[in-house]
Parts: C-alpha cells; sequence; structure tokens
C-alpha cells in the first residue's frame, strides 16, 4: 500500500492580484492538510517549488486550509449517508438524511463565498504585508496603483522621485527577485 505525505501549502488567502499570495505550509496524509508548519507569501510556482518569503503563522490561512479539507468530507459523509437512506426507504431517515445533505450544501455555498472573501487581500493588509516583507518601494507603489489608491501618473511621480524610470513596474518578475522573496521552497 502506497502512502502518499509530504509537505504542500493550503489555505490560500490575502492575495495581492499581480503580486503574490498567503499560504501555510501544512504537513498531509493523502493530501489532507494536518500539522501547520510556516506560513508564506507566494510569490511565484514552478517546476521547482515555490518562491516567496517567510511569515508568522496566518490563523486565517490555517483555519481557511482546515475548513476546506473539513467541507469537503462532510460533502462525502453527507452524500454517503444520504445514498444509504434514500436506497434504504426509511422515511424518517431519508427526510434527516436529505437535511443533513442540504445542511452540507449550504456549508459548501458558505464557503465558496468566504474563498471569494477571504481570497483577495484588502489594501491595509497589502501594505501589512509589504512593510512585514520588507518589500522594495517600487512594489508598494506598484501595491498603491493596484489597490486604486493612485493612479498611474502619480504612480510615475513617485518612481521618479525614487529615481526609477515609469516603465518600472512593468517588470514585477525583476523587481520581485531584487526584493528577497525569491527565496525557493520545497513543498513534497
Amino acid at each position: 500500500m502506497i502512502i502518499i505525505f509530504g509537505t504542500r501549502p493550503y489555505g490560500k488567502v490575502d492575495e495581492i492580484p499581480g503580486l503574490g499570495f498567503v499560504a501555510t505550509e501544512f504537513f498531509h496524509v493523502y493530501y489532507v492538510p494536518l500539522i501547520p508548519f510556516r506560513t508564506r507569501f507566494i510569490v511565484r510556482k514552478d517546476a521547482d517549488g515555490f518562491y516567496g518569503g517567510n511569515l508568522p503563522l496566518s490563523f486565517k490561512s490555517i483555519f481557511t486550509g482546515w475548513f476546506r479539507a473539513a467541507s469537503v468530507f462532510a460533502l462525502l459523509i453527507g452524500v454517503t449517508i444520504a445514498t444509504i437512506n434514500i436506497t434504504n426507504d426509511r422515511s424518517p431517515l431519508t427526510t434527516r438524511a436529505l437535511w443533513g445533505a442540504g445542511i452540507i450544501v449550504l456549508g459548501m455555498i458558505v464557503m465558496w463565498i468566504n474563498r471569494k472573501m477571504f481570497r483577495t487581500a484588502s489594501y491595509p493588509r497589502a501594505v501589512e504585508l509589504a512593510e512585514t516583507l520588507g518589500m522594495d518601494p517600487r512594489l508598494r507603489i506598484f501595491i498603491d496603483l493596484e489597490y486604486h489608491q493612485i493612479n498611474q501618473a502619480e504612480a510615475e511621480r513617485r518612481l521618479d522621485i525614487l529615481g526609477y524610470a515609469a516603465d518600472e513596474l512593468a517588470n514585477l518578475d525583476d523587481e520581485i527577485a531584487k526584493s528577497g522573496l525569491n527565496e525557493r521552497h520545497d513543498f513534497k
């Protein structure tokens, strides 16, 4: 029997569009997140692994990772119980099973809504992440522009004050590499 285990990032939250997202590295068995180890801001993924910087443990990310796994298990259990009870045609049990399946579906809808709510970082959270990670000031200008706190002209003016060309924001990969967020992390 083959047992699949290792570490992987789960609980994707606080995404900064165009830059990266927060995820927690969990020890998993059969891809079920069990024990959280560390939280990272992931800027990219390729065949070699994930790249990003370390953050303090994010309880929001941990909760999201566990909640998504638990909701999948609850859905499978609910469908199994509903199927067994419907095929046995026990009227009270069938009714309870259908109510249970309905509650699970409602839980899945709530999870879907929360996924969207938790997925994108608010502007204050994006700024907090930038400060915690010690991001380059050019990336802070990118965040301000991405969250519509400034317009393109203001972004170019701020870059000019820092002594950079206006096209600096177009080359984010270079900025990420310079910002110290290019540390490789293997999740296997």
